[in-house]
């Protein structure tokens, strides 16, 4: 092979493999794609979209003990505030909320049921539901902190490093209090580390990050010894 021939075969070797790469951010924002979770009893596939302003848009829940997919689709307002929860899967149901003009939630409504007040006095919202009230709490990243429901349960967070939800715009918190709980366990902005709620039901939580501080893994151990776990991927 002469030497003309050779110099074009590299030429060419490097003008196919290099020109066409583009450096990845290590430091870009990470948003959570698929969250496989465990209760304890059964497992979820969750994936998860998002729109243009990085809000929560859509989860698909792909549950083993289900017959169908369940999907909940969420809708905002100009401030990023949540306004509606549709639910569509074995039955369809769907949760308004409206605000005050602190930016406070003041009614929720369940399909066609009438709204409930929710009310907001420091720092604590109460919500009425046949004759019971129940309390919660959030930090000043949306993140719940207390559920007052016939008993106190506290929810504590490492400041230190990324929850899956670190850079998710909105309150979509409220989907865990008003419609779903699993969120409770993965849909923070920070790892949880534990949630406070009696000698038995109590969960501490061994968590696991990649190199730029995410959640990846976690197992929580509850009390009794039962144990839920979950494995998140993200994309960018």
């Amino acid at each position: 092979m002469n030497k003309l021939l050779v110099s074009c075969l590299i030429f060419l070797l490097f003008s196919c493999t290099n020109n066409d790469s583009s450096p990845v951010d290590p430091n870009a924002a990470k948003y959570p794609e698929t969250v496989t979770y465990n209760n304890g009893n059964w497992t979820s596939v969750f994936n998860l979209s998002y729109d243009a302003q990085h809000r929560l848009a859509q989860i698909i829940e792909d549950r083993e003990s289900l017959p169908a997919y369940c999907v909940f689709t969420f809708t905002y307002d100009n401030s990023d505030k949540l306004m509606l929860i549709d639910q569509l899967g074995q039955e369809h149901h769907t949760i308004a909320f409206t605000y005050d003009a602190a930016g406070h939630v003041s009614s929720w409504k369940y399909d066609d049921m009438a709204p409930r007040l929710v009310s907001f006095n420091n720092d604590i919202y109460a919500v009425s539901v046949a004759n019971i009230q129940t309390f919660h709490s959030f930090d000043s990243e949306n993140d719940v902190t207390m559920i007052n429901s016939g008993g106190v349960t506290t929810f504590s967070y490492d400041e230190t490093k990324k929850g899956p939800f670190k850079h998710v715009v909105g309150n979509y918190q409220l989907f865990s209090l008003y419609l779903d709980s699993f969120m409770l366990f993965f849909g923070s902005k920070k790892p949880l580390l534990n949630i406070t709620a009696g000698p038995q039901n109590s969960t501490v939580f061994a968590n696991f990050y990649d190199s730029q501080d995410y959640l990846t893994n976690f197992t929580g151990t509850r009390g009794n010894g039962m144990q839920s776990w979950g494995t998140i991927t993200y994309g960018n």
